[in-house]
């Protein structure tokens, strides 16, 4: 998978959750890849490619990459995390589209998971996080 469409699903992710009517009002810019700057308000959303697969056969490449891409969502409250992570779903389980090189033709959720990361220091507050999993089948369209 080219370098170009790496950085065009990364940007066409960030775009869509920012821009959705789902996803826009809860997140607003605060979508970013991997960690999220610090003292970040909340909610906000932290994405990362899991692992990229590119089905192969004797004769090469039988099908489009499979990009899995996992969403965390970090709040104060539990309630707040999940109300929020309902948001992204909403804005990335079916997406389509192309932005620069990279072209989605299907996105697809495969799994939700909750937990709290607890601070080192026993005086703060846990963040509660809801993690989800998607599917991508990707394309670079200048190959």
């Amino acid at each position: 998978m080219a370098d170009d469409m790496n950085r065009g699903l990364a940007a066409m992710v960030s775009a869509r959750l920012t821009t959705h009517a789902d996803s826009a009002p809860v997140f607003g810019t605060r979508v970013f890849p991997v960690i999220a700057p610090q003292n970040t308000l909340y909610p906000l959303l932290c994405y990362r490619r899991l692992s990229v697969q590119v089905p192969t056969a004797l004769s090469g490449t039988v099908e489009r990459p499979v990009v899995t891409l996992e969403v965390k969502i970090y709040d104060r409250t539990y309630a707040g995390a999940v109300d929020a992570a309902k948001g992204a779903r909403k804005a990335l389980n079916g997406f389509r589209g192309t932005l620069g090189n990279c072209t989605v033709q299907r996105t697809t959720f495969t799994g939700e998971t909750d937990n709290a990361e607890i601070p080192m220091d026993a005086q703060m507050l846990p963040d509660y996080t809801v993690t989800q999993t998607y599917e991508m089948r990707c394309e670079d369209v200048t190959a």
